[in-house]
């Protein structure tokens, strides 16, 4: 009869411990899902590797500047720490912009929201035949940039980007974080 009761016991612990691995890999799938997870535009137009190549250049070329809310001054949070929501997309001839949004509190960040103004990049336009990058679209209009290997704009993984996604891995968004990892880059 005791031995009965043991069984019972170890059971309902295994049962308990899988239960909880079961949750714990539930919210990881939630969360990888919600990264990978594309509107239906996207779907539908086959865009999916522009979309994240749109969002790796967003995070990368602001992720170490500070987010500084003007309606919380004690608030100082990097662009890398942030959620990017996607806004909208068009094609104009053979052009692909495709347009996000840094969130805070689940409003889109906007440039009169930031103590100092600074300009906020929200947006990437691609060349829909070579599927390269042509500009960077910020509030106040478009930036592109040849020949300079040291720019962000031309090389996203510039030292301190590397450094910055590294010793803020903990803090980092996890969808940019699970971007930094398909470009092999790890904590």
């Amino acid at each position: 009869m005791r031995n009965y009761f043991l069984i019972i016991a170890a059971a309902l612990f295994i049962s308990c411990n899988s239960n909880q691995q079961s949750i714990k890999l539930q919210e990881e799938q939630t969360q990888s899902d919600k990264c990978v997870s594309y509107p239906q535009i996207v779907d539908s137009l086959h865009l999916q590797d522009l979309y994240d190549s749109a969002r790796w250049y967003i995070y990368t070329l602001q992720c170490d500047e500070n987010y500084l809310p003007k309606s919380d001054t004690s608030k100082s949070i990097s662009f890398g720490e942030l959620p990017l929501a996607f806004d909208n997309l068009f094609i104009r001839h053979d052009t692909l912009d495709i347009n996000f949004n840094f969130v805070d509190k689940q409003e889109p960040i906007l440039n009169s929201m930031n103590r100092g103004n600074k300009s906020i990049v929200v947006g990437v336009g691609f060349n829909m035949k070579s599927k390269s990058k042509i500009y960077m679209s910020f509030d106040g209009g478009n930036v592109r940039s040849k020949g300079d290997p040291t720019s962000r704009y031309e090389n996203p993984l510039q030292p301190e980007v590397i450094k910055y996604i590294k010793g803020n891995w903990d803090k980092l968004n996890e969808c940019f974080r699970e971007l930094a990892e398909r470009k092999g880059i790890n904590k």
